[in-house]
């Protein structure tokens, strides 16, 4: 290894010295997955329309997003579409990822790990990330498995949490974690009322019920994971005759495809049976771009996934699901969660909080606002 070591770094430095200053600057997205595209796309387009930049995308090995989903998703953007393999042997400047790669780069390039997520410090105490190393935040252990040599902080309170946990980074020359937002909610918008009901009408759903948009994480303490269908029944239940739109971590319905997840697979066959038989529930299973889902909503069910923090850009009330043996690995996050939401952990707390949410929509508002701007 020491012999090949020896030899192998004389010659990137050399190809470093020779490629890095020929040519445009090159530029390499790895697709890992529907979640991680929808954070790139907008820093795809923007570099593509930029001069003296060439802007290539692979989709890495085994990924569960096709070739043919992401050239659809990037129709008209100027970029290269190129096979993984190929990819890495290429010479790159930046490499933007959002997961565990599996595409090895032989030739040296600056590494970027983007959030698949908008938040940060929701992540459970109990987990932790790597073998030799342990990691509380899965963004930690990506940038130390990858030697990424710059990384996302969602807002100033994000990066000063990620020098709290990695104190070593704040004056290594070696990475740069940089204050950019999140790109990806950048167009977030709630819709005029017309557009609104015409999409709703469009998913078969009727404009004059409420709309509850029920998301969820994909981990064992995540609510469709732990409560399974029964959130679904007690919704489908309320006098109200509510409109129920239901996403999911793309993750949670992978692991039942694949043979992985015997109950995720039996929740999917449920919700696909109610959404059949019922005019007023809609599922979507691979949806890259949230946005046009969440405009929808008048109430939301969430949980400690990420997405809690896009459904706070439109102001709607929030019911959140807590596991009673969830901790946040950041408490103010988790104290951010809680005050923004009404807090429920079985599906018979549910009722009684949508009549409430529903009849009193504004009631959280200040709260949501200023958990917003923490998070």
């Amino acid at each position: 290894m020491r012999l090949k070591q020896f030899v192998l770094t004389p010659l990137r430095w050399l190809d470093a010295l020779l490629s890095d200053h020929v040519g445009p600057v090159r530029i390499l997205f790895v697709v890992s997955n529907r979640i991680g595209l929808a954070h790139q796309m907008p820093l795809i387009q923007a570099l593509a329309a930029l001069p003296g930049m060439r802007v290539a995308v692979a989709v890495d090995h085994r990924a569960p997003i096709g070739h043919d989903a992401v050239v659809r998703q990037l129709e008209g953007v100027s970029v290269q579409f190129v096979a993984a393999g190929w990819a890495a042997w290429r010479k790159w400047h930046f490499v933007f990822f959002t997961e565990m790669m599996r595409l090895h780069l032989r030739r040296w390039a600056t590494l970027f790990l983007l959030h698949h997520g908008p938040c940060w410090g929701n992540f459970d105490c109990a987990q932790t990330y790597g073998d030799d190393v342990k990691f509380g935040e899965y963004s930690d252990y990506l940038i130390f498995k990858h030697d990424a040599a710059l990384s996302q902080a969602t807002s100033h309170d994000a990066l000063a949490a990620f020098y709290r946990r990695n104190p070593a980074l704040k004056e290594s020359s070696q990475h740069r974690s940089i204050v950019m937002g999140v790109p990806k909610l950048d167009h977030y918008r709630a819709p005029p009322l017309h557009e609104r009901n015409s999409r709703l009408a469009a998913l078969g759903l009727d404009p004059d019920r409420p709309t509850v948009l029920i998301t969820s994480h994909w981990s064992d303490k995540g609510v469709l994971p732990a409560l399974g269908f029964d959130v679904i029944e007690t919704l489908l239940s309320h006098p109200l005759r509510l409109n129920i739109v239901i996403l999911g971590h793309e993750l949670i319905w992978r692991r039942g495809e694949d043979g992985r997840d015997a109950r995720a697979a039996r929740l999917r066959q449920q919700i696909e049976s109610a959404a059949r038989e019922r005019p007023h529930v809609h599922f979507d299973p691979a949806s890259i771009d949230n946005a046009g889902y969440l405009g929808l909503a008048d109430l939301f069910l969430c949980d400690k996934s990420s997405i809690f923090v896009e459904c706070l850009l439109f102001d709607k009330p929030i019911l959140l699901f807590k596991h009673p043996d969830f901790r946040f690995s950041d408490a103010k996050v988790g104290e951010a969660y809680i005050s923004a939401s009404s807090v429920f952990s079985q599906p018979y707390d549910i009722k009684d909080l949508v009549d409430t949410a529903l009849q009193q929509p504004l009631a959280q508002a200040s709260r949501r606002q200023q958990s917003l701007d923490f998070l």
